[in-house]
């Protein structure tokens, strides 16, 4: 591997790796890492947490609409086989991050989600 690294340095494909501040990514991981606790004001919840279970993706898709409006909602994902349910929770992972929220584990498949409520 040294030879082939070698060569590919020298036809210029891989080029100095330039060394990234590391004072500014640890500031941006501090601060990531201090709002991951799910410390929601339920005062600032618009309306009580809904508990929904859905039974196909659409109605995932669906749930998403209601996170995008600014509710909290928690989410049961028991009558999902494996594969549906790990597709689903990756689906409204994704959902969550894009809004800013949090995500809590509250059973085997069952979850509380709350996007960010500034």
């Amino acid at each position: 591997m040294g030879f082939l690294n070698g060569l590919l340095r020298g036809l210029g494909f891989e080029g100095e790796k330039k060394e990234k501040p590391q004072k500014q990514k640890e500031e941006k991981l501090s601060s990531a890492y201090q709002n991951a606790g799910l410390e929601v004001d339920l005062s600032t919840i618009k309306s009580e947490p809904k508990i929904f279970t859905p039974i196909n993706q659409q109605d995932v898709q669906n749930l998403v609409d209601i996170l995008k409006t600014g509710e909290a909602i928690t989410i049961d994902l028991k009558n999902f086989s494996d594969n549906e349910y790990i597709r689903a929770l990756d689906f409204l992972s994704g959902a969550i991050y894009v809004l800013d929220g949090k995500i809590k584990k509250i059973a085997e498949k069952t979850f509380f989600f709350c996007p960010n409520l500034k």
